[in-house]
């Protein structure tokens, strides 16, 4: 009988011993998979912070691109010089070159002129008008400083008209080059005897345009105007040389 207890005794040592070992090895097991599922939940985070990362930076691009879409949707309202007619007011001061005459005093002299035109805007870099130029009046005098002969002239002008838009500002320049058609009307003070002379003379001027701001198609000018002068006999009239500067208004349609 002591040999099968002792054997029995052995047996249950060894299922006790057997299931202990299965029972740590199954533990194990849990605390792997425990670890494991852990891993790929913090894998899955990351995975999460990554696409909000993504997604944060693509809402970042979009909005740098409706940025520059804005942006350039600005700059391209400085240059509405796009295809249109146009009405311009341009007021300021003119002086001219008086040339000598038999008998009479050369000088330099100014007063007020003002401009008007309608023009048509080709595309934002040619266009063309058509104005009319109210000048000042000038006096001659004789050798001993009095009145001698009065001048009047006025002038219908034809330019072609180039404009550069600087980018990205409501800035532009502006060139012209034209023909005047000069209606002059000289006064012999002593006689009062008119010669009337009708020249075409050249013309050409250089101005900066500003867009006005919040203004749609509203534009401020500095302008410079040379008109060419055109001398016929000595006992004739002389269309003096006029150099104009004048500020200026611009309204496109």
């Amino acid at each position: 009988m002591s040999k099968y207890m002792i054997a029995f005794v052995l047996a249950v040592f060894s299922l006790a011993a057997g299931t202990g070992v299965i029972a740590q090895e199954k533990q194990q097991d849990e605390v792997d998979q425990t670890i494991m599922t852990g891993e790929d939940s913090s894998g899955d985070q990351d995975q999460q912070i990554d696409d909000q990362d993504q997604q944060i930076d693509d809402q970042a691009d979009d909005q740098n691109f409706s940025d520059d879409e804005e942006s350039v949707g600005e700059v391209a309202s400085y240059g509405n010089n796009s295809s249109g007619f146009y009405v311009s007011f341009n007021p300021g001061m003119a002086m001219a070159s008086l040339p000598s005459k038999e008998d009479y005093k050369k000088g330099t002299k100014n007063g007020f002129s003002a401009g008007g035109f309608v023009g048509y805007q080709i595309n934002s870099f040619v266009g063309v008008e058509l104005g009319y130029m109210l000048l000042p009046n000038y006096d001659y005098k004789d050798n001993d400083g009095n009145k001698a002969i009065k001048l009047k002239e006025n002038a219908v002008v034809a330019n072609v008209v180039g404009r550069y838009p600087i980018a990205n500002t409501p800035i532009s320049v502006v060139g012209k080059v034209g023909t005047a058609y000069v209606m002059a009307k000289q006064t012999d003070v002593a006689t009062n005897k008119d010669t009337k002379k009708k020249p075409v003379v050249l013309t050409a001027g250089v101005a900066i345009e500003y867009a006005v701001p919040k203004v749609n198609n509203l534009y401020a000018s500095v302008n410079y105007t040379y008109q060419d002068k055109k001398k016929y006999d000595s006992q004739g009239l002389t269309i003096p040389q006029q150099n104009m500067f004048a500020v200026g208004i611009r309204y496109q349609f």
